[in-house]
């Protein structure tokens, strides 16, 4: 994989592939944030192709699904989940879809999902929040601001030292500062 500037400068690899990383990336890659999704066609656990995510930087190559082994008996080959992934990806929302030219329970290709699942975000302080106890109970107020762009509710853990505390369920209409 490369990145080369639109005027044609600046040439420069970003990943080689090697071992069971995946062979053969012959789909268009897409990217989401900072990172781009692709696949090849060869190479992965079972030599039958790969789903990866890598950093635009070039860091961070993850092989997110090796498409499993195909039976050498009926022909055409056949497989739980295909093999070759000969086409580009389309994301949508935290889920890759794409499609194999080969496997699959006829042995003619898949179409397929695979989910990224959603990391949530960390919020850290800068500077901790300090509660002085008077009469055995502190009182402090922590506003932090909130949004899901699908409309999703969303769920607030507080933890203390790395112990969740309190869950705060939370609408994506609703305001979002709570007490602590």
């Amino acid at each position: 994989m490369f990145k080369l500037s639109t005027d044609g400068s600046d040439f420069t690899t970003l990943h080689t592939f090697s071992g069971n990383e995946g062979a053969g990336p012959v789909g268009s890659l897409i990217l989401s944030g900072d990172t781009l999704y692709g696949t090849t066609c060869g190479g992965g656990n079972a030599g039958k192709g790969t789903v990866f995510a890598l950093g635009t930087d070039g860091s961070g190559y993850t092989n997110l699904h090796s498409f499993s082994a195909t039976a050498s008996y009926p022909q055409p080959p056949t497989n739980i989940d295909g093999a070759c992934p000969y086409a580009g990806l389309v994301l949508f929302g935290d889920t890759l879809y794409g499609t194999t030219l080969n496997g699959g329970s006829s042995g003619k290709g898949t179409v397929f999902s695979l989910s990224l699942g959603s990391t949530p975000p960390t919020v850290s302080c800068s500077t901790p929040l300090i509660l002085e106890c008077t009469n055995g109970a502190a009182v402090g107020t922590i506003q932090a601001e909130v949004q899901d762009t699908n409309g999703n509710p969303i769920q607030v853990v507080w933890t203390i030292d790395g112990i969740p505390s309190q869950t705060n369920n939370i609408s994506s209409e609703e305001p979002s500062p709570h007490p602590m």
